[in-house]
């Protein structure tokens, strides 16, 4: 099929990529899918290097999930969510702080 340039390597690791920043996934999340579909890694540097920062995204997750009441045990439910959703910590931790959500202890975050 990739004699007859049925498949687009390249082509195919864009729209990866943009359906995951549409979904407000995580660069890790997209890094998964990427190989996930075999994608070659040449090509995963061109399309990762414009990932848009999501900070923005994690901060309406965050406030979709989180109220001023939320206990510790809602806290870290949501902070998994956002793990699976291919966020770092670190961007978790910032919008924690961002949102006055950071009663989760230090080292919970990996």
């Amino acid at each position: 099929m990739s004699d007859l340039n049925l498949v687009d390597d390249r082509q195919t690791a864009e729209q990866i990529v943009s359906r995951c920043v549409s979904r407000g996934y995580g660069l890790a999340k997209a890094k998964q899918l990427l190989y996930e579909k075999r994608i070659p890694k040449q090509y995963w540097q061109d399309v990762l290097e414009d990932y848009p920062d999501q900070t923005e995204r994690i901060l309406e997750f965050l406030k979709s999930r989180l109220s001023p009441d939320s206990d510790e045990r809602e806290r870290k439910r949501a902070v998994d969510a956002l793990v699976r959703r291919g966020h770092s910590y670190a961007q978790i931790r910032n919008g924690m702080r961002l949102l006055d959500f950071d009663e989760i202890p230090e080292d919970y975050y990996g």
